[in-house]
């Protein structure tokens, strides 16, 4: 019923009655043809007791926006960190750890994926490679970096 106003270029009408109705799809789909990041914001705000974030989240992801999921503002930071920490998104979580430097966290989760990869010795070398990277990074010294010596038991 809203979609053909987009269609149209009705968008302040979609947007309404999409905003009426808690149409996240059609508030979505309208906040990125128009790139209007301004507008995504204030709708995190306002349907956040409604798990509008999630359901953006899970939005750029099905549409192959990551770049537009990790580059939101830094107010939803704690919350994408969540919703990346689940298993179906753990491999993008390392990307976020390090775009808000937070090293340990990075380094944590590059080797727990690496430690589940076992079709691709190149990927789990990769994975490891870059989790001794961000371990190094932390530069805390209260924090042992796991390196592939460990794992491997030496």
């Amino acid at each position: 019923m809203i979609a053909p106003l987009l269609e149209y270029g009705k968008h302040e009408m979609a947007a309404s009655l999409a905003e009426k109705y808690c149409d996240f799809e059609i508030l979505i789909q309208l906040c990125d043809d128009t790139n209007n990041s301004d507008r995504i914001e204030r709708y995190l705000v306002q349907f956040a007791d409604k798990g509008f974030a999630d359901f953006l989240y899970a939005w750029y992801l099905k549409k192959g926006k990551r770049g537009k999921l990790m580059s939101l503002p830094v107010s939803q930071h704690a919350e994408l960190r969540s919703f990346l920490q689940t298993d179906d998104n753990k491999y993008l979580s390392w990307l976020h750890d390090i775009h808000t430097n937070n090293y340990i966290e990075a380094h944590s989760t590059l080797l727990d994926l690496a430690r589940l990869e076992v079709g691709c010795l190149a990927k789990k070398k990769t994975l490891l490679s870059l989790s001794k990277l961000a371990g190094l990074a932390a530069d805390d010294p209260r924090e042992e970096v796991i390196t592939e010596d460990h794992i491997e038991g030496k």
